[in-house]
């Protein structure tokens, strides 16, 4: 009777050890996401910057992007970091608004006068790119994407 009782015991006191105390290391779930930015014609104005998590939104007037900033150029090339961003499926959309007037100016046919650009530089045709054509795997602190801008 007493063994079986001092073995529970004994049982007991190394699962509540092994619990207590133990701390497991878990894998980073956010980091840092670089946007290199190229072909600017110049630097006039700003860049503003649009990320996306999901087809749904991308890249649609009215829909809000899931992150999204604005900085002030001083040079043709500008590289934009997004801090703790999980880890995750994402599309970049960016404007180069040179007049700074928080809009993309369009001409006569409606063709885009400001400089504009998207992850993975798509082919671009009469309309947006898809989302599926833009996106990429954002799996490591400090990865890179290329944007370089195009202008109509």
């Amino acid at each position: 009777m007493i063994q079986r009782w001092f073995i529970r015991v004994f049982v007991l006191g190394l699962l509540m050890i092994s619990s207590n105390g133990v701390k497991t290391q878990t894998a980073p779930q956010s980091g840092t996401l670089k946007l290199n930015i190229t072909g600017l014609r110049n630097s006039k104005g700003k860049i503003g910057w649009m990320l996306y998590n999901s087809a749904e939104n991308f890249p649609k007037e009215g829909k809000p992007p899931y992150k999204s900033g604005t900085i002030h150029l001083s040079k043709n090339t500008t590289v934009i970091e997004i801090s703790n961003l999980p880890f995750g499926t994402y599309a970049v959309a960016i404007l180069h608004d040179e007049n700074d007037n928080g809009k993309m100016d369009k001409n006569f046919f409606g063709l885009p006068e400001e400089g504009f650009g998207f992850s993975n530089n798509p082919t671009i045709g009469m309309s947006a790119p898809k989302f599926s054509d833009c996106s990429f795997s954002f799996k490591a602190s400090g990865y890179s994407v290329g944007i370089k801008a195009k202008y109509m």
